[in-house]
């Protein structure tokens, strides 16, 4: 499946699938026979031309410096923290805010103090 990625630079890269006619193709994204049949015959359902996109969206958001992590804060302690989300911020918010919600609930229960209102404004 053929490829392009543009590159301007400081204003920002994009990848995206294209057709074999495209002369500005820039590579291409191949599965080897051997690991097809393996895959098939591991999961008869399976959908190579989904699998492919999947990854190749994944690849995209790298491209576009769309790659996420949050850290949970209590002062200058970092309580807890993840990394190498790709590509939906709202997704990471999401998980920052439930992380953060998890820890003060623990906390409450633990009677530790957590201030999440920071951890909250800087994740939204």
């Amino acid at each position: 499946m053929p490829f392009q990625i543009d590159d301007h630079g400081s204003n920002g890269s994009r990848a995206y699938l294209t057709d074999i006619d495209n002369d500005r193709c820039t590579g291409f994204i191949v599965i080897r026979q051997k690991e097809f049949e393996k895959e098939l015959a591991l999961y008869p359902e399976w959908d190579a031309m989904q699998d492919i996109e999947a990854e190749f969206s994944e690849f995209a958001s790298w491209i576009k410096g769309e790659v996420y992590g949050y850290v949970v804060a209590d002062g200058d302690e970092d309580v807890d923290s993840c990394w190498g989300f790709y590509g939906d911020i709202a997704y990471v918010t999401a998980r920052a805010k439930e992380a953060a919600e998890y820890i003060a609930r623990e906390r409450f229960i633990n009677e530790e103090p957590l201030d999440v209102a920071e951890v909250l404004a800087t994740n939204e």
